[in-house]
């Protein structure tokens, strides 16, 4: 089922821009914090669309002239990520084998078209009832990963936990809709969480702390049973343009 978004509050601040602009971003965004999980990535195309729906009454792609100008604009844009996800892909969770750019753009067509097909309110992933425990548990694992390697192109901190900074402490992302979406996270962590969850954080948290000396997970001013912080610098856009 959907994740609900209601009674999270609004970001601090909106930025202007404009819905194909959003939608292009919300698209990397999916695409990096899925962290080359296509399951947790295509969740996440739902999820912004479910956030879509929620906060306008409709998917965005029904809206007539946002189908023409997402088609004309964001379709043949030439989507160029940096190296970071060019060069190396995972297989099975573990081995890696090279890419080509001719392989980077096949495969962001056909993510584009799974994308485009969730904005048009199409079932992309399956809706399971504890959607929230799974990308919780799925994005623990993840970081959990980046503990035993490092994130290739991340020299501030390679070893760096996105269901840390995001879900606990819920870092600016620059997205509404993932603001929405990790505070949704923030308040299943907040309630009783799954086995699983907890056991995969079990083995997070000390590779965490091993690779971030005198630091600690849940910092002292967050703790572990109050995880929300308010977010600023969010880039949002208003319910009538979609």
């Amino acid at each position: 089922m959907p994740l609900s978004f209601e009674g999270l509050g609004k970001p601090e601040r909106h930025v202007a821009t404009t819905p194909v602009e959003t939608m292009r971003r919300d698209f990397l965004k999916a695409i990096r914090f899925g962290q080359g999980n296509q399951a947790v990535t295509i969740a996440f195309y739902g999820a912004v669309s479910s956030f879509y729906l929620e906060k306008s009454g409709r998917y965005p792609l029904t809206n007539a002239a946002l189908f023409e100008a997402f088609d004309a604009e964001f379709i043949p844009d030439s989507f160029h990520l940096p190296g970071a996800h060019v060069d190396y892909a995972y297989i099975d969770g573990s081995r890696e084998v090279p890419l080509t750019p001719e392989m980077v753009s096949e495969d962001f067509a056909a993510q584009i078209g799974v994308y485009r097909k969730a904005l048009a309110g199409e079932e992309v992933s399956w809706h399971r009832r504890d959607l929230e425990s799974w990308l919780c548990a799925e994005l623990v694992d993840l970081d959990h990963r980046f503990q035993i390697k490092e994130r290739r192109y991340r020299a501030s901190d390679p070893h760096t936990s996105y269901f840390r900074e995001y879900v606990l402490l819920q870092k600016a992302t620059g997205s509404e809709a993932f603001h929405a979406i990790f505070g949704a996270l923030s308040r299943y962590m907040q309630s009783e969480i799954s086995p699983e969850v907890s056991a995969r954080l079990d083995a997070l948290i000390p590779a965490w702390e091993h690779n971030h000396p005198a630091m600690l997970f849940y910092p002292p001013e967050v703790g572990s049973s109050t995880l929300q912080v308010p977010l600023s610098n969010v880039v949002t856009v208003s319910p009538e343009a979609l």
